[in-house]
C-alpha cells in the first residue's frame, strides 16, 4: 500500500513537471506578448507627450511667425491706470465704451477700448455692485442702500436716495 501512494506521488510530481515543461515555452509567449503591448504603450504615450511638449513650448515661446504668451504678457503687462482709488470688480462694456464700478462708488470710463480711463464722480460712497442698462440710462446700486443713475450714458452720475440703509444687491432677477 504504500508503495502504492510513493508511485501515484511520484507519478503525480513526473506529470507536473511535464505540464510545466511542455506549457512554459507557450506561458513565456504569453509574458512576452503582454511585455511588447506594454512597450508599444508606452511608447505611445512617450510619443503623445512629445507632442504636447512640443505644443506647450510653442504656445509659451511662440513659434516661427506667431508670438508666444511670455511676448504677448510681456508686450501687454503695463497696467492702466484707473483715476480711482476704490476696487473695481463690476463692468459695463458696449462697443469702445467701457465702464467700470465698485468700491467706495468709485466709477471710471474709458471711450476708446480700455486704452484710457477717466474717473467719474458716483455721489455715492457705497459699494457699487450692480447695474441695470436701459439705453443711454444706466442704474448703479450695491452696498447701504447706494444708488446712483446716469441718463448719458455714464458721462455724470446723480445719488439717488433710497430711503434705506440695507444692502438691495442679490434682490433683482
Amino acid at each position: 500500500m504504500r508503495a502504492s501512494w510513493i508511485y501515484r506521488g511520484l507519478l503525480a510530481v513526473i506529470i507536473i513537471g511535464l505540464m510545466f515543461y511542455l506549457g512554459l515555452p507557450y506561458w513565456e509567449k504569453y509574458v512576452d506578448g503582454k511585455r511588447q503591448t506594454l512597450r508599444s504603450q508606452q511608447l505611445a504615450h512617450a510619443t503623445e507627450h512629445a507632442k504636447l511638449d512640443n505644443q506647450r513650448s510653442a504656445l509659451v515661446h511662440g513659434s516661427e511667425g506667431q508670438k508666444g504668451l511670455l511676448e504677448l504678457l510681456a508686450t501687454t503687462a503695463t497696467p492702466i491706470p484707473s483715476g480711482v482709488e476704490g476696487w473695481l470688480w463690476e463692468a459695463i462694456v458696449e462697443g469702445q465704451n467701457i465702464l467700470l464700478f465698485g468700491g467706495d462708488g468709485a466709477i471710471t470710463r474709458s471711450t476708446d477700448g480700455g486704452q484710457t480711463f477717466t474717473p467719474v464722480p458716483s455721489g455715492v460712497v457705497a459699494g457699487l455692485q450692480e447695474a441695470i442698462v436701459e439705453g443711454q440710462n444706466i442704474l448703479l446700486f450695491g452696498g447701504d442702500g447706494a444708488i446712483t443713475r446716469s441718463t448719458d450714458g455714464g458721462q455724470t452720475f446723480t445719488p439717488v436716495p433710497s430711503g434705506v440703509e440695507v444692502d438691495p444687491t442679490g434682490g433683482l432677477s
